[in-house]
């Protein structure tokens, strides 16, 4: 998750480098992409790899958030991901640059387009917005279970090991009302923690951290806003420090 790990914060306190490949609005199968492209343009294979997984992690990107590929439609590795029924992006996307930004409503004018971005993290000072939040029932959403997409996962994380990483699977905060919408939420957790045992992998859980409390540190349920991001990122950075440091 792309907004909740300030890069600062973990070289401050842990000395030692940060990057944030998250990706806005993406499933296991972007993140596994992101860290094959990582690879293959990155002579450096990351000591420790924090992976963050959401109740609907476990699937395969339907096409949300797509506009983030646009201005990179020719790389090959991304056209191969991207161009399918899935993601509805078409070789006229690929030939018409007007007509893929027209398509994904990207024509306008931004006046704030030039953001604060540092390593992959991007600050996002937006207030906490109930709206969508209320619309939803609760224990109304189902966690996402593709058996193919866990198993893509399992792999994952046997070739990160394999390359060398400690990797460290997360549940990073979730507003606490946001919670209450998901079916068997604990079950989900316990799945994850179930991989990350037989992976040998730490498995952090923070569904019941106090952020989780405070609607002040949350842009919406489920993505924290810049005060929730550094709040997070300066608490996982002090437990980590604590673990690894025995």
């Amino acid at each position: 998750e792309a907004l909740k790990y300030n890069p600062e914060i973990y070289e401050n306190i842990l000395q030692t480098g940060f990057d944030n490949l998250g990706l806005n609005g993406k499933l296991v199968d972007l993140d596994i992409f992101r860290y094959h492209q990582y690879k293959k343009y990155n002579n450096h294979q990351p000591q420790y790899i924090l992976w963050d997984i959401m109740p609907l992690s476990f699937d395969f990107s339907e096409g949300y958030g797509d506009e983030q590929f646009m201005a990179y439609i020719w790389n090959k590795d991304i056209w191969k991901e991207i161009h399918n029924s899935r993601h509805g992006i078409t070789w006229f996307d690929r030939l018409v640059p007007l007509l893929r930004y027209w398509r994904k409503n990207m024509i306008h004018t931004y006046p704030n387009a030039v953001m604060q971005v540092y390593k992959g993290y991007r600050k996002e000072y937006t207030p906490f917005d109930s709206e969508e939040l209320n619309q939803i029932s609760d224990n109304s959403l189902q966690c996402n279970y593709n058996s193919k997409a866990i198993l893509l996962f399992e792999e994952t994380i046997k070739e990160m090991q394999t390359d060398g990483s400690t990797v460290v699977l997360l549940f990073s905060p979730l507003y606490k009302e946001g919670q209450k919408k998901y079916r068997e939420l604990e079950l989900f957790i316990n799945t994850v923690a179930n991989i990350a045992s037989r992976h040998n992998c730490l498995f952090l859980n923070y569904l019941s951290s106090t952020i989780n409390e405070d609607s002040s540190l949350f842009k919406n349920a489920t993505h924290l806003n810049s005060k929730g991001a550094d709040t997070f990122s300066i608490q996982l950075s002090y437990d980590l420090d604590s673990i690894w440091s025995h």
